[in-house]
């Protein structure tokens, strides 16, 4: 699994980020890699995922019943008068080492999917997003914070930080 996370990360940057997040969500490899490293990404997670499944939280984790099949979640809280969804989003996936900062994606995919409904829609009402990389380490954090915006989304949290640490962003049309 090591192996295979290794090359992947050195062989993403070479392909375009449309490539990676196909790939990611269909399994069908872009030229350069090989079909196993999808399922070795994977594989890496799987603690986590055994984890959220002993605390009976099947719905925080991707899978048939979520938009993208294998990174992030969305879940709709019951009983407010308007939606509210809890969005997250994977930014662990190529993570691996001390050297992480730069060579993390989340991918407009992955995010995009789980922002809209079916036909590519807003979802509406209020989406709350929770991820564990801040957005300034991830390789694609500008294009995914440009999605949240798009997306009007109400509040990002983030961990990996050890310290306190707030930011403060508007939708590109709020004055």
């Amino acid at each position: 699994e090591s192996a295979a996370w290794a090359a992947a990360r050195d062989a993403i940057p070479q392909v375009q980020p449309g490539a990676v997040a196909s790939w990611m969500a269909t399994g069908r490899a872009p030229f350069g890699f090989q079909a196993t490293w999808h399922g070795a990404l994977l594989a890496r997670q799987q603690a986590y995922r055994d984890w959220l499944s002993g605390y009976g939280l099947y719905h925080c984790s991707p899978g048939p019943t979520q938009r993208h099949p294998h990174l992030g979640y969305r879940v709709t809280l019951p009983g407010w008068p308007q939606p509210i969804h809890m969005v997250g989003l994977d930014s662990g996936w190529l993570a691996g080492d001390d050297h992480d900062a730069e060579k993390l994606r989340i991918t407009d995919d992955q995010a995009a999917r789980h922002l809209t409904d079916e036909a590519g829609n807003a979802i509406g009402g209020v989406s709350l997003v929770l991820l564990h990389h801040p957005l300034s380490t991830v390789a694609d954090g500008t294009t995914i914070r440009g999605l949240l915006r798009q997306h009007r989304v109400a509040l990002a949290l983030h961990g990996h930080v050890h310290r306190t640490e707030h930011a403060r962003w508007q939708p590109a049309d709020t004055p």
